[in-house]
């Protein structure tokens, strides 16, 4: 069973190592910082938390900001 670090964790799905932290303080992992190490098992949960978390949320405030600059330039 081979265990990963946070920071591999984040640096796959491209999210900042302390948003993917308290991610897996919320799923009850104990994980302290970015170097904590996790199982497959809960790479697993929290990369679908994550994924299902992407699905329903709709897009974020900076995408909205980004694209009302492009109106703004043409």
């Amino acid at each position: 069973m081979a265990k990963k670090r946070i920071y591999e964790v984040a640096k796959e799905l491209g999210i900042e190592n302390k948003i993917v932290v308290k991610k897996a303080q919320d799923l009850g992992f104990d994980v302290k910082s970015h170097m904590s190490s996790l199982d497959d098992k809960q790479v697993s949960k929290l990369v679908d938390s994550f994924k299902s978390a992407n699905t329903t949320k709709p897009s974020t405030e900076k995408d909205s900001k980004n694209s009302s600059r492009k109106e703004k330039q043409k």
